[in-house]
Parts: structure tokens; C-alpha cells; sequence
């Protein structure tokens, strides 16, 4: 009952936000480059199927800037913030408040020309070894497509192809991918190389979108005998209001890996971009 009462509340207050900014371009993939500052925000909040009842406000955060730097090319930087707050114990009389930094994000982005349907452009960065150990697998569980902001002890290196067909109104779709390489920073542990993809489809009328995302990972460094070994899938849907300053978007994401959704019934998202010109 407790975990019912936690989600219809978060959903409640994910609505609230959404509407008071005005009711980002994608979900978990990545945004397309302007020629205006961006400032983004972003909160995932996974609801857990069994173990300890997490808050409210228990999640991961992200705060990112996406900066043009020149006709064809933009910085771009995001800061992750994990919340993990439960209790636990005979009826929960022990509590767990821990907050703490994933890996921090600094990259550049190609940019698409502004004027046509068809745009496509490139993402690369790296990600330092700012992760907290103690708080990393909440991070993990509210946001596994992106793996490289919540590994601890690494240094992360990425890159990404994105192709986006966007017009006015009608049908939108899109995909991208690209290489995570994993470069532990402790012991002697091996250089692991994962490959994640999207896929994104949708309908636009005027400035909202409704918009389905099935989005993964493959290991290619790892032994496995199947193919599905290898892999691990999601599946978004939501919606996205596309503002001339605010852009919300809010989804729900469900894992499609049994070790996972045995876990995890879900993962509520909200995203909120200001451009300023």
C-alpha cells in the first residue's frame, strides 16, 4: 500500500511541475543541438518492486548546460545527482540518507542545420570518475541506458550518431548509436566496450508530441553464448511540449530484461529544457 500511495504521490507532483512550467526533445536520447543556451533538467524516479521503501524524492538528477560554440559545434556538460533515502529493518526502524554525485560529463556536439526535416549530428565526450560508490546503484536502476554517469571508478569515453526526421506536424521519428568505453581508474579490472542504440517514433500536432522510445545496450568484450546475453533493452513512452523558451517532457519506462523488471515495475522521467536566446 505504502508503495502504491509513494507513486500515485510522485505522479501527482511530476503532473504539477509539468503544467506550472507550461506543460526536452527526446527522453533518454540525446537532444538536438540549437544555436540558443540550453539549460536542462531531468529526474528519474524507479519504483521497486520488493526490499526497502525508498522516498518520495528518491532518484537521479541531472543538471545540463548545452552551449554553442561556434555555426557548427556546441559544449555540452551534465552533472548527476543521486538521492537514495529508505528504510529498512524490523519495520523499518533503521534509515539509509545518502546523496552523491555520478560521473560528471563534459562533450561536444556537432550541430544540425536549423531549416530542414532531416537532422543529424554527432555527440562525443568523456565522463570523469566523480561517482559515489555508496549511491551509484540507485543511480544504475533509475537510469541504466545511461551507464557511463553512474559506474564508479572509471573514466568513461562516448560517442553518438543521431538522425532525427521532424517537421511541423505529423509523423516524427529517429535513431541513434554509438560506443561506451569503460576505463577502470582502480585494481585490475579490463577495458569493457558497450555499444547503445535508440529507436524513436511519434506523432506531432502543433507543439506536442507523443513519442514511444525503445532504447539498449549490448557488451561486445563479454563471452556470452546468445546474443540476448549480451543485451539490455528499454521501452519509453511519454509526452513532449515543445515551448519557445520551456520544453517539459514526461515518461514512464519500463525494462525489458527479466533480471531487471523482476525488480523495477517501472521508471517515472521528467524533462524540462530552457533555451535562452
Amino acid at each position: 500500500m505504502k508503495g502504491i500511495l509513494c507513486k500515485a504521490k510522485m505522479i501527482c507532483v511530476l503532473l504539477f511541475i509539468s503544467y506550472s512550467l507550461i506543460t526536452a526533445q527526446t527522453f533518454n536520447m540525446q537532444s538536438i543541438p540549437t544555436d540558443n543556451l540550453e539549460l536542462g533538467f531531468g529526474f528519474n524516479k524507479a519504483f521497486y518492486s520488493g526490499g526497502p521503501e525508498f522516498s518520495t524524492f528518491s532518484g537521479s538528477y541531472d543538471f545540463s548546460v548545452n552551449i554553442p560554440l561556434s555555426n557548427s559545434l556546441n559544449l555540452s556538460g551534465n552533472i548527476p545527482l543521486i538521492v537514495t533515502k529508505y528504510d529498512f529493518g524490523y519495520q523499518g526502524n533503521n534509515k539509509y540518507d545518502k546523496n552523491g554525485l555520478g560521473n560528471i560529463y563534459i562533450g561536444l556536439q556537432t550541430k544540425p542545420d536549423s531549416s530542414g526535416v532531416k537532422k543529424s549530428f554527432f555527440s562525443f565526450g568523456v565522463f570523469l570518475p566523480t561517482a559515489d560508490e555508496q549511491v551509484s546503484f540507485n543511480g544504475l536502476y533509475n537510469d541504466y541506458y545511461h551507464l557511463l554517469k553512474f559506474v564508479p571508478n572509471i573514466v568513461g569515453l562516448y560517442g553518438n550518431y543521431s538522425l532525427h526526421h521532424i517537421g511541423e506536424e505529423g509523423f516524427i521519428y529517429g535513431l541513434e548509436a554509438g560506443p561506451n568505453i569503460f576505463i577502470p581508474t582502480e585494481g585490475n579490472g579490463d577495458t569493457e566496450i558497450f555499444v547503445h542504440y535508440g529507436f524513436t517514433a511519434g506523432y506531432k500536432l502543433s507543439k506536442v508530441s507523443l513519442k514511444a522510445e525503445f532504447i539498449g545496450f549490448a557488451i561486445i568484450t563479454e563471452d556470452a553464448d546468445n546474443l540476448s546475453d549480451r543485451m539490455i533493452n528499454m521501452f519509453n513512452l511519454g509526452l513532449h511540449y515543445q515551448g519557445s523558451v520551456v520544453s517539459p517532457s514526461l515518461f514512464y519506462k519500463l525494462y525489458l530484461k527479466d533480471a531487471l523488471n523482476n525488480n523495477i515495475d517501472g521508471v517515472l522521467g521528467l524533462g524540462v529544457t530552457v533555451s535562452i536566446n
